[in-house]
């Protein structure tokens, strides 16, 4: 990259948050060219947590003699060199390619910045509370309707900054509506980066909530409307009518959340007074509040972490985050003492393992070596190494991470797990046992050696597993729902799987499963991916979505015996290499219906078969039924409902009779085909009608979805990877491109923060697609997205638009007919 870019760090407050703010400009893939922190100046000096930060290589500290938001900002950027700039408040975190991303963008063509989405994060740590997102605007009648859509961060040519003289040095608030006011006004324009890139952290003390104060905000806003008076006045009716628009929206959200506030608080109360009386009633009875029992001891029940008692209480996650992982064992594999994890996961996958040790007096060690210096190892030797509860005992775990990274081939998978909470190593003692991980250190630690993007990171545990295990009790002594429940403040273990990027391959596709085994010659070779909805026996379906149970099973055996069958993330990787195995295959499922839990995933996992689930988030937004389920049981499946409908569709009243089948069958094609390209509101509105107007004759939601639990459930199957499918399942061609965005980016974030692992494969509602809908999908971050065009892939195909074969309930030798024919058959490209 040719531009340099200068990153401004204001700080009032001089505390602890700066330095999470630095340590995420630390971490970007693109360093950026200087990191400038400016603070107010004042009679005292500078704090000490300025003087602590100066110390730092590279790092410019200024003191701004202004008080005011823009003179601070202005001063720090008249010191910046570079031909890009950007600036963030204390306790901003970006991710990992916010540079890299951001200036890309601004180098790909002639915007003046560029401007990314946004997360407001609350801190509550409750994994329920979706953070919003924050969509800037990057024109000017979007931030004319829509003052709270300033861009949070962005990166901005220093000539633009320079030609609308910087921020207004006179306004005690909104300094940054000015200022883009006056850039987009200038004629400046922007590009939006659609992903998650920045979280501003909604804490108390933050200079940008005390400027909301409606003795700051309302006459620095007031000041602001009056200066650019006569761009508002260009059509103050659009003006209003959004804004009023946005002001009922906030209302209803407020008075949701007011709602659900004093619900939980009564709840609480109740819960309190509850207390109390039990509390109460044991006093009177000599008995304490809380019953320590065996427990009330200073010294643990085992001191041997639990073997006398039965399996250590770690083993249970241990075992969880293996099997989960299991496709990654295979080909040529690496373990550390022993071989008992390789022989019990990898099975006949693995080609040849080895054992390392550091005591050549084991017997079992096939390779003697430190993990910090592993020099008799070769590079690019191993397909996957399994590290397990070893490198906390290790002193230097950054010199350990980066051998794992050599050793591993391109596309090696590299799975380790890390104590959070753990007594002393009784092997090492007290001497010998050097950390303790969370999940934050784990992806700071494992960052310096591997990609961010090649991380997957699972946190396990709460604060009975880790009670149970400081006291030495078997895993046995705790039910599994014990073990399940996770607390992301009191953390047991955490395991990563780490992924070396193949050589020619864009990283991230790294849910899939294990590394790509390359056969045939490059360009030459085509697999088929399969796409299922149901696999289910309803009594109606309209659409033909169900492969009964039974016939699935026998196409799962058979795709096993005359197949290769791979992970998609695996099957990506080798089609864009042109290193596809012969009669490659790989299966995917859409919607996410509760069958694909109840009777695929069962069938998938005991054959050993890996698979990719596409599922939207709308079940956890309480909608349980897809919209087209609906209209099929209320009006094919209904034994009776009223003669006639009538609804609007596409803005027309229509009438449809209903009386006869073939009436109702009308009917259904006639809403089917206008509600799949219609908005939300458009489709709501119709399905709300529709309910209401059958009433109690329609039978009951059978087709029902995933719940974020059963979503949870899914994924920790052995093999089975979750992909995104939209909030919504929306026609996204039919659609805004603002709503494209959301959908796409909004579905991958519910899903990657329930199930706390990247999800970076995709697939169009319906298959359908256009030009602008696939650049959303890469602007989204997304490493693969998949079509319903019905023919094989092969190299030249662009990997967001990879296509996919829908399966019916076929016979196996139908199934081998057609799917060598899509094989056989000369497919159209697209790029």
């Amino acid at each position: 990259m040719s531009d340099s870019l200068s990153v401004v760090v204001v700080t009032n407050e001089c505390g602890s948050r700066l330095l999470g703010t630095l340590d995420s400009l630390k971490r970007q893939a693109t360093a950026p060219h200087e990191i400038i922190v400016v603070y107010p100046d004042g009679p005292d000096g500078p704090p000490p947590m300025i003087r602590a930060v100066a110390a730092r290589p590279g790092l410019i500290v200024v003191a701004a003699p202004g008080v005011t938001p823009g003179a601070v900002r202005n001063a720090a950027i008249r010191q910046a060199t570079g031909s890009l700039v950007s600036w963030l408040d204390e306790g901003d975190l970006l991710e990992p390619r916010f540079s890299f991303a951001l200036v890309a963008a601004l180098e790909s063509g002639a915007s003046a910045f560029a401007a990314p989405i946004a997360s407001l994060s609350c801190m509550s740590g409750d994994p329920r509370i979706t953070p919003p997102l924050l969509v800037p605007a990057v024109d000017l009648d979007a931030l004319l309707r829509a003052s709270d859509r300033v861009p949070i961060s962005a990166v901005v040519r220093r000539a633009v900054w320079e030609d609308v003289d910087g921020f207004d040095e006179t306004l005690a608030a909104w300094d940054e509506y000015d200022f883009w006011l006056r850039v987009m006004d200038r004629g400046h324009l922007g590009v939006a980066v659609d992903v998650p890139l920045v979280t501003r952290v909604a804490y108390r003390e933050a200079s940008w909530r005390r400027a909301l104060a409606p003795e700051v905000s309302t006459p620095a806003l007031r000041t602001v409307i009056q200066k650019h008076l006569s761009l508002f006045q260009r059509d103050p009716a659009g003006v209003l009518i959004s804004r009023e628009r946005r002001l009922r929206d906030r209302v209803s959200s407020h008075q949701d959340a007011v709602s659900r506030r004093d619900r939980l608080a009564a709840e609480a109360e109740e819960g309190r007074t509850e207390a109390e009386r039990l509390e109460q009633f044991l006093r009177e009875h000599g008995r304490d509040a809380i019953e320590w029992g065996d427990l009330r001891y200073p010294a643990p029940v085992s001191y041997d972490w639990g073997y006398d008692r039965g399996a250590p209480v770690d083993r249970y996650y241990i075992e969880q985050f293996l099997e989960h992982h299991a496709a990654d064992i295979r080909g040529v594999v690496l373990e550390v003492q022993e071989s008992n994890l390789t022989r019990r996961y990898g099975q006949e996958r693995v080609e040849r393992h080895d054992v390392v040790d550091v005591n050549p007096s084991n017997p079992g060690a096939t390779v003697i070596a430190d993990l910090r210096d592993a020099t008799p190892i070769p590079s690019n030797t191993y397909d996957c190494f399994i590290l397990t509860q070893t490198i906390h005992v290790i002193d230097d775990m950054p010199a350990v991470l980066r051998e794992c990274y050599r050793i591993l081939k391109p596309g090696g998978v590299l799975l380790v797990t890390l104590p959070c909470a753990s007594r002393v190593c009784l092997e090492y003692g007290p001497d010998g046992d050097f950390w303790r991980v969370t999940e934050a250190g784990a992806r700071r630690l494992f960052s310096d050696a591997f990609p961010p993007d090649c991380l997957e990171i699972h946190t396990y545990g709460n604060v009975l597993v880790n009670t149970a295990f400081f006291y030495g009790l078997a895993a046995g002594e705790l039910a599994d729902a014990e073990f399940e429940q996770y607390d992301p403040y009191n953390p047991s273990l955490v395991g990563v799987r780490a992924v070396k990027p193949p050589a020619a391959a864009h990283p991230g596709v790294a849910n899939g499963g294990g590394a790509a085994r390359a056969a045939g010659a490059p360009g030459q070779s085509r697999g088929v991916v399969l796409m299922y909805h149901r696999v289910a026996e309803p009594e109606s379906d309209v659409h033909g979505l169900s492969v009964p149970p039974r016939i699935f099973q026998r196409q799962m055996e058979f795709l096993k015996r005359a197949w290769h069958v791979m992970p998609v993330g695996e099957f990506v990787e080798a089609n864009a290499a042109g290193r596809l195995p012969d009669r490659a295959v790989a299966i995917t499922f859409d919607d996410g219906y509760l069958d694909n839990l109840e009777n695929a995933a069962p069938i998938l996992v005991r054959l050993g078969l890996p698979a990719m689930f596409f599922l939207t988030t709308q079940a956890m937004r309480g909608r349980p039924e897809y919209w087209w389920d609906t209209l099929e049981r209320v009006l094919i499946a209904s034994p009776e409902v009223p003669p006639a409908l009538e609804v609007t569709v596409k803005g027309e009243p229509v009438r449809l009779e209903t009386s006869t089948r073939d009436q109702r069958m009308a009917a259904h094609a006639r809403l089917h085909q206008a509600m799949v390209d219609g908005s939300l509101g458009e489709r709501d509105d119709c399905h709300r009608r529709i309910v209401a107007w059958a009433g109690k004759s329609a039978p009951p939601p059978e087709a029902r979805i995933l719940s974020g639990g059963q979503m949870q459930e899914l994924a920790r199957l052995p093999g089975c990877a979750i992909g995104v499918h939209t909030v919504h399942h929306l026609g996204l061609p039919a659609q805004r491109m603002e709503v494209v965005g959301r959908e796409i980016i909004e579905s991958r974030q519910e899903l990657e923060r329930l199930l706390q692992r990247p999800v970076t494969v995709f697939a169009y509602p319906y298959g359908y697609y256009d030009d602008e809908t696939t650049a959303a999908a890469g602007r989204a971050g997304l490493a693969a997205a998949f079509t319903c065009d019905s023919r094989a892939a092969i190299q030249a195909d662009d990997r967001l638009c990879l296509p996919r074969v829908e399966v019916k309930a076929w016979s196996v030798s139908e199934m081998e007919r057609q799917l060598t024919g899509v094989l056989q058959a000369a497919p159209e490209v697209r790029r």
